[in-house]
């Protein structure tokens, strides 16, 4: 099975916020994750759904589903609400986040970014060859020849 980019249905499948937007819009959306976010060097299993984090990230940053107003307001921050005498609290992380526009902005985002850390973060380990005429850890010296330890 190949790398497949998601649909219009997957995504909304995935994230119901964006069933009433126009299927044109989102597959737009879903090319440019796939163009500029996400690769065919991520696993298999990863590439559809971080496409369509990513996506739901850019669409959800412009405005676009339905969120809920509520869900919309807890998202820029406001934590708390009061009747008489009018007063609303802000948590000043999440709105430094959303105001910042990054991956923290929205729990696409967020999501995106923990997969993104998951696949493509941290330092890697590559395996050496082993010494001529034997086994174990070489050395390359300045000329490039490969040395085993310890001569």
């Amino acid at each position: 099975m190949a790398h497949e980019v998601p649909t219009a249905a997957d995504l909304i499948a995935r994230y119901p916020a964006f069933t009433a937007v126009a299927v044109e819009t989102i597959d737009v959306h879903i090319a440019d994750a796939a163009a500029t976010g996400v690769d065919t060097s991520w696993p298999e299993a990863d590439y559809a759904p971080t496409i369509a984090m990513l996506a739901a990230h850019n669409m959800a940053l412009l405005g676009i589903g339905d969120h809920g107003e509520s869900a919309g307001w807890a998202r820029q921050g406001l934590s708390e609400v009061a009747s008489g005498n009018f007063r609303a609290k802000f948590n000043d992380r999440t709105v430094a986040a959303a105001a910042g526009g990054g991956l923290n902005a929205t729990p696409y985002g967020r999501a995106y970014a923990k997969a993104l850390r998951r696949v493509k973060g941290g330092p890697r380990m590559v395996g050496g060859g082993a010494a001529p005429g034997g086994w174990g850890p070489t050395a390359q010296q300045n000329d490039g020849g490969i040395l085993p330890w310890g001569c």
